[in-house]
C-alpha cells in the first residue's frame, strides 16, 4: 500500500479549488499531512493542536422589506384566527350575546388597526417588478379587507353572519 500526504479542500463554486485554472488560488485547502496508517487501515490526520479551521464570508442582498412585509400579514393572520376561534368557543358555549358580541367587536377593532399598519416601504434600488407587483398586491388586498373590517364593525347586525362575513 501507498501511503501519500493527504489535504482537505472547500471551494464554493470554482473559488477556491486549487484545480481550477480559471480562478485565482485562495486559502481553502489543509496543509498536506500523512494520515496515521497500520498498513491495512487508516486512521485519522495527526493535525496535533493545529486543528483546520473553515470560515465562510458571504454577502447577501437585503431583503429584509420582502421578509417584513410578510411577518406582518402572518402576525395579522395569527391573531385574527386565535379571535375567531375565542368568539366561536363563546358561541359553542352559549356564552351571553353581550360577550360574544365583546370579543367580536374587539377582534374587528384590533383588525382594523392591524390593517392599519402600512407595509415596509420598497428600497429605492435593487428591487424587482416582482417585488413592486407584490407589494401594490398586499397593499391594494390589505385596504380592501381594511374597507370591509371597518364596514362589518358600523353595520354588523348579527354575530352568524359577522363571522361568516
Amino acid at each position: 500500500a501507498v501511503v501519500s500526504t493527504q489535504s482537505t479542500g472547500i471551494s464554493i463554486g470554482e473559488y477556491g479549488n486549487k484545480f481550477a485554472s480559471s480562478t485565482l488560488p485562495a486559502p481553502s485547502t489543509t496543509q498536506p499531512t500523512n494520515p496515521v496508517y497500520d498498513g491495512s487501515h487508516y486512521y485519522y490526520l495527526p493535525w496535533g493542536q493545529t486543528k483546520p479551521c473553515v470560515m465562510l464570508n458571504s454577502q447577501w442582498e437585503d431583503v429584509m422589506f420582502r421578509i417584513e412585509s410578510l411577518n406582518l400579514i402572518c402576525r395579522t393572520i395569527d391573531r385574527l384566527e386565535g379571535h375567531l376561534k375565542d368568539v366561536k368557543y363563546l358561541m359553542r358555549a352559549k356564552a351571553p350575546l353581550a360577550e360574544s358580541a365583546g370579543k367580536l367587536i374587539k377582534l374587528l377593532d384590533e383588525l382594523i388597526i392591524d390593517l392599519n399598519q402600512p407595509l415596509l416601504e420598497l428600497p429605492t434600488k435593487n428591487i424587482t417588478e416582482l417585488d413592486k407587483k407584490m407589494y401594490a398586491l398586499r397593499d391594494d388586498e390589505m385596504k380592501r379587507i381594511l374597507i370591509e373590517a371597518v364596514n362589518l364593525r358600523e353595520n354588523a347586525r348579527d354575530i352568524d353572519m359577522a363571522i361568516n362575513e
